[in-house]
């Protein structure tokens, strides 16, 4: 038994040769499938349910969110392993405290709201399509830990979409171009000056298609201007379907 505990809580130092998944393998389409599942049984939920049911399914998973993001970060601090690369600093771990101060304090906040719209929905989607934990078993507390936090801020994010809490307006896209920008800004130096990779925005992550952009386009100012330019094409999309949902 403690062999086997030991096993599922192995960070990704700790692994044998040969224990994580393949992107749309089995393990990993089941998650989604689950995932899409929990989305659902959620939504409809919150549909039938009064004020107080809508807010308490809300929360429930606002805390997933947040749990999920803080308890493997004490898990590697108590196994002597955090470091500068293990800090919340991509996108996704960003967006997992917004969800939770979204929930808290700022469900008007027209700024938080438009964020959670994009990047962070669109963001955690991605991850969820393209995990950059396959290294881990399928099933271990990392692995299920990337699983769950993204769901979560997917799904939290839908629930206040469906009940129009957040309401997102396609001439508030500078307000995600600002955030984006000022990501950009501070994370590019930031990883260049301590050797680390936060949004990916010095090397691709295995098997997203970044990949393909930096293979097509090269390292340096080749791939940052085709990972913007990527960027900037899927929010054109995502308020684009904004835009003609209002139209019709």
């Amino acid at each position: 038994m403690v062999k086997s505990m030991d096993q599922f809580l192995r960070y990704e130092n700790e692994l044998a040769p040969g224990s994580g998944f393949e992107l749309w393998s089995l393990a990993h389409i089941l998650w989604l499938l689950v995932l899409g599942l929990i989305a659902a049984v959620a939504l409809l939920g919150a549909r039938r349910c009064a004020g107080h049911g809508k807010r308490w399914i809300r929360s429930t998973f606002a805390i997933c969110a947040l749990l999920m993001q803080v308890l493997p970060a004490l898990l590697i601090m108590w196994k002597g392993m955090y470091s500068k690369y293990t800090l919340p600093l991509h996108i996704c771990s960003l967006a997992s405290y917004a969800v939770f101060a979204h929930m808290l304090f700022a469900e008007k906040s027209v700024i938080l709201s438009e964020l959670l719209f994009f990047p962070f929905l669109p963001g955690a989607m991605c991850a969820l399509l393209f995990p950059d934990w396959t290294m881990y078993s399928p099933c271990s507390f990392f692995s299920s830990a990337g699983f769950l936090v993204h769901g979560a801020i997917a799904i939290y994010i839908l629930l206040c979409l469906d009940e129009r809490i957040i309401v997102p307006a396609t001439r508030r896209w500078p307000i995600p171009i600002a955030f984006m920008v000022l990501y950009a800004g501070i994370m590019l130096p930031f990883d260049r000056a301590f050797g680390v990779n936060y949004g990916f925005l010095n090397t691709a992550s295995p098997g997203s298609p970044l990949v393909w952009l930096a293979n097509t386009f090269g390292a340096g100012i080749g791939y940052y201007a085709s990972y913007g330019g990527v960027v900037l094409g899927v929010m054109a999309v995502w308020y684009g379907v904004l835009w003609l949902r209002h139209r019709v």
